[in-house]
């Protein structure tokens, strides 16, 4: 369990469970001041990110589910524009791109938010667990080529909006 926003936190499970927003409680720790939850994605099998009303930088919290309770702390809210920090050709057809910020799922990993020169197809993309790297998946790169990418439409974990960047 982790804050990965000012009003995000994301819950990983061991093993593929289905839960709706009631299955958890958090709480200010060592108090009974619950935080609201305002919503519950599902961004895979085993990863939950429940949105919440701000929390506060620093600040201790215990989120309660299904009995057991874990500790975590808050982050304050990120009001910069996420960069890319650095493009990458991890082999002919896969790029990874570091972003400066942790991201938001749903934005960073949909396709359609990276175009890439020379009539290459963008297949797939996904963050990792850190959320500061997307893996771009292209089809029919050639070996030898420089391509350009050009990302626009995508968050940080805050909502910030990236400014629309080309990379080599």
């Amino acid at each position: 369990v982790a804050a990965i926003a000012n009003n995000k936190v994301e819950v990983k499970v061991k093993e593929e469970v289905e839960a709706s927003l009631i299955d958890f409680t958090i709480v200010e720790k060592g108090t009974t001041t619950e935080v609201e939850l305002k919503d519950l994605v599902k961004e895979s099998a085993k990863v939950f990110v429940l949105e919440t009303e701000a929390l506060v930088g620093g600040k201790a919290y215990t989120l309660t589910s299904n009995g057991k309770s874990v500790n975590f702390t808050g982050i304050a809210a990120d009001k910069s524009a996420p960069k890319v920090v650095k493009v990458s050709a991890v082999d002919t057809n896969t790029f990874d791109v570091e972003f400066s910020d942790k991201m938001d799922f749903a934005t960073t990993t949909n396709a359609s938010n990276y175009k890439v020169d020379k009539d290459l197809n963008v297949v797939k993309v996904e963050l990792n667990s850190a959320r500061k790297v997307a893996t771009i998946t292209t089809d029919a790169a050639k070996r030898g080529m420089l391509y350009t990418i050009t990302i626009e439409g995508v968050l940080n974990s805050d909502g910030v909006a990236m400014t629309k960047s080309s990379h080599k």
